[in-house]
């Protein structure tokens, strides 16, 4: 073995912060030993680690939460971390100590074997001191010159990330030229909607941001919500853009992106890999990093999770067959949704989605706004087509569709001079956006017959093949992923140059080397509805149930009536795939028909009535949902004390009561009960905190989870239960955990007050402690910490 200048220490768990000081330690020139690429397998481990540390000139510690976690007061408990320092004292080594994890000084080792190292040299981890404190503690070492003691450069600490930031930003380029160029290499002139001046807003305050990175610098965690076509995916791609520049510019302060597709997450592994799992799997070039330092990088918030495309997750089970709530599997959506809320309370993180459709801890929900009047006119002179304004706002559909980034420039491409029909008033909003996406299909179609002469297919069957690739995808997995084998199944001729030809009309684009997408979900949905309705009428009943499905995710009211006349199907499960349509779709058209429904002999049918009618929210529907309450069948009463939740009307408020004290029922309806109660806010808290001090937990936590629902209303009250030592701990623990819920920052003071406490009942701390690492200050966090400590040490 030669000689080193330096040894590095470290615990496993903390690998990625070694391989950081290794990078930036060999580029300055000097020799690293860590044991992970130098130790021979064939030799005696702990033999290695002495001859290591006697042939190196000094040691550096990585010094962490982990480490101090395990130390133990004597030298014979000790971990290989104290082993190491212990043998470097030993022989006289040099030892210096970097401190992770906010960890304020040695403390820890007081009146322990290492209580000695509390005397040393040790400097916190900062990116501003650490590599010019480095280069002072290794000249004072090793003796050398200046030569080796240059601070480094951003690009030193970049080494080991470097493969990834490129493909990185090779692959946000791609889908950024892709949605620029679905539309704008059609006419001359159009500009790409990101030159648009876009801004979002925070929906709680209405508070304006110019951009996604300017709201991301206020709240770490955004939900960003709007719209198909208002152009989330093209600010989701710039915004990974700006977090890759300023991760470049600064490694150490500023946060590693990661940015996924959720849709790919669900194709790649049915949703059987973790999140970590699968940004290691499937981020390419992700260096030497293993699924544990991916895990290591999101539990130090090191990163910035980017995930596009939530609603393209599917929303319901993939099994045809129903089943009581409290058994069946989560659905995809789910699935996800419960693995992001695992994660650490205050990672950093920016997600999408067309719907607000999941309960995600601790964002900010802001959404993108609508292209104002003089906006779109601003647009359509740039574009040389100022006299579109005249027919945009002389029609209110068309005036609204312009709001949207995507269908002004539709407008714009898609307009033919031979042929007005495009601007007909006949039809609603979704009709003229169907005739958009229809012109804009067609007038590409013909342009590139003007530059060839003639096409490799008839245009009549372009269209078709479209429609149904559009309609398979939707009957299907709905992900809005295509093989070859489905192009192959509409075009069972010439398939690779159907797929080039639609590739060059920039209708699809590609996502991988095995897979290809529509160039925007948008064009997908209204090329696949007259499929859909047309497989609604097929002999196969499960290709009808299917169809019925995907008709409610298009949630196109022009499928409201065939759905209704679905209702009357043979098949059983195409009725309720009908039913749960039509409450997805939202249309008030369906509401007699429902509750005409909800008397079906079949349980799934009318549970997914009991669904439609809760989502419609119509009051009619009051009288027939009240008699479902005693129907034979749990998951039927489940959705029609949920529904009833959501009407609002407070003459329901006793039912829900009785059946929330009702001793007798299952602790799931009883949770739902609770949920449906909180929907009243102020009117029902105090009920809800009674029920706090039930004997069964799972009561209580259910109460615990509503009351988090119930807005500004329960704080107050919640507040003074978990204060006053009269209540039993059950009540206190309850309200602790319901102000975790509540996610309300004014909640942080008093839960404070609790944990800090050590004469407080222990259970009511620990659920202190819970909530408190959910709401994620630093504050919190380092009173958990704390908390964490005093605990072990008993």
């Amino acid at each position: 073995m030669g000689e080193y200048d330096v040894f590095l220490s470290y615990t496993r768990s903390d690998e990625y912060r070694a391989i950081r000081l290794e990078n930036w330690l060999k580029q300055q020139g000097y020799t690293v030993w860590r044991d992970k690429r130098k130790i021979d397998p064939n030799k005696d481990w702990e033999l290695e680690i002495e001859e290591a540390i006697k042939n190196s000139r000094c040691l550096i510690v990585c010094m962490t939460e982990t480490v101090v976690r395990r130390h133990k007061p004597k030298k014979d408990d000790s971990s290989y971390v104290e082993k190491e320092i212990y043998l470097a004292n030993k022989l006289g080594k040099r030892v210096f100590i970097v401190l992770y994890d906010n960890l304020p000084n040695l403390n820890a080792f007081q009146g322990s074997d290492l209580d000695y190292i509390t005397r040393w040299t040790y400097v916190p981890f900062d990116f501003d001191a650490i590599w010019e404190q480095l280069r002072t503690w290794l000249k004072e070492a090793i003796g050398r010159g200046d030569e080796k003691g240059r601070i480094p450069s951003p690009d030193d600490l970049l080494i080991p990330y470097r493969a990834y930031l490129a493909t990185l930003e090779e692959d946000v380029t791609s889908i950024q030229k892709a949605l620029q160029e679905f539309i704008i290499p059609v006419v001359e002139g159009a500009r790409p909607s990101t030159l648009f001046a876009r801004q979002f807003e925070n929906i709680e305050d209405s508070k304006p941001h110019d951009t996604l990175m300017s709201a991301f610098q206020g709240d770490k965690r955004l939900f960003l919500l709007g719209e198909g076509g208002l152009g989330k995916t093209t600010a989701l791609i710039q915004f990974a853009r700006d977090a890759l520049a300023a991760f470049r510019e600064n490694p150490v302060n500023a946060y590693l992106p990661l940015f996924m597709f959720a849709a790919d997450w669900w194709e790649k592994g049915r949703g059987a890999l973790s999140i970590s799992a699968y940004l290691q799997q499937m981020l390419p070039n992700f260096g030497e990093f293993t699924e544990d330092d991916v895990n290591k990088f999101i539990r130090d918030r090191v990163v910035v999770l980017i995930i596009d495309g939530l609603d393209e997750l599917p929303s319901q089970e993939e099994s045809e067959k129903p089943s009581q709530e409290e058994n069946k599997e989560p659905t995809p959506l789910e699935k996800f949704i419960e693995m992001l809320n695992a994660l650490p309370p205050n990672l950093p993180m920016v997600v999408s989605s067309r719907e607000d459709n999941a309960e995600l801890n601790g964002v900010r929900r802001i959404r993108l706004r609508f292209l104002r009047d003089e906006e779109i006119q601003d647009y359509l002179n740039r574009s040389g087509h100022p006299h579109l304004w005249e027919m945009i706002a002389g029609d209110p559909d068309f005036k609204a569709l312009a709001g949207y980034p995507l269908f002004l420039n539709l407008m714009v491409v898609s307009k033919d001079d031979e042929d007005q029909s495009l601007w007909s008033s006949d039809g609603d909003l979704k009709e003229k956006q169907l005739r958009l996406f229809e012109a804009f299909v067609l007038r590409r179609l013909k342009q590139e017959w003007k530059l060839r002469e003639r096409l490799p297919f008839e245009t009549d069957v372009i269209y078709r093949a479209l429609q149904r690739l559009a309609g398979n995808d939707l009957l299907g997995r709905g992900a809005n992923v295509l093989h070859w084998d489905d192009f192959s199944a509409v075009i069972p001729d010439s398939t690779d140059e159907f797929i080039n030809f639609c590739m060059n009309l920039r209708f699809i684009r590609r996502r991988d080397d095995k897979s290809w997408a529509f160039a925007h979900l948008l064009l997908r949905d209204a090329l696949a509805l007259p499929v859909l309705l047309e497989k609604l009428k097929d002999n196969s009943p499960q290709v009808r149930r299917s169809a019925a499905d995907a008709l409610g995710r298009l949630r196109d009211a022009r499928a409201v009536q065939p759905l209704i006349a679905a209702l009357q199907d043979e098949d059983w499960g195409v009725r309720s795939s009908a039913a749960k349509a039509l409450g997805e779709i939202g249309d008030k058209r369906a509401v007699l028909p429902l509750i005409d429904t909800i008397s079906d002999k079949n349980n799934a049918v009318r549970f997914s009535v009991a669904y439609a009618l809760g989502e419609l929210g119509d009051i009619q529907a009051i009288d027939s949902l009240r008699k479902t309450l005693v129907d034979q069948d749990e998951t039927v009463r489940y959705f029609a004390i949920e529904a009833l939740g959501k009407l609002g009307d407070q003459s329901i408020i006793d039912d829900l009561t009785y059946i929330l004290q009702d001793e007798n029922e299952s602790s799931h309806i009883r949770r739902v009960a609770a949920i449906a109660l909180a929907q009243f806010g102020e009117v029902t808290v105090n009920t809800l905190i009674e029920a706090l001090n039930n004997k069964k937990w799972q009561i209580r936590d259910s109460v615990a989870f509503a009351l988090g629902q119930s807005g500004e209303a329960a704080l107050n009250p919640l507040i003074s239960v978990l204060q006053d030592k009269k209540n039993n701990s059950r009540m206190r623990s309850g309200a602790a955990d319901a102000l975790r819920h509540l996610r309300d920052p004014r909640a942080i003071k008093p839960l404070l007050a609790v944990l800090q406490d050590k004469t407080e009942d222990n259970e009511v701390r620990k659920f202190a402690a819970d909530a408190l690492w959910w709401f994620g200050t630093p504050e919190a966090l380092e009173a958990v910490r704390k908390w964490e400590e005093e605990q072990n040490s008993q």
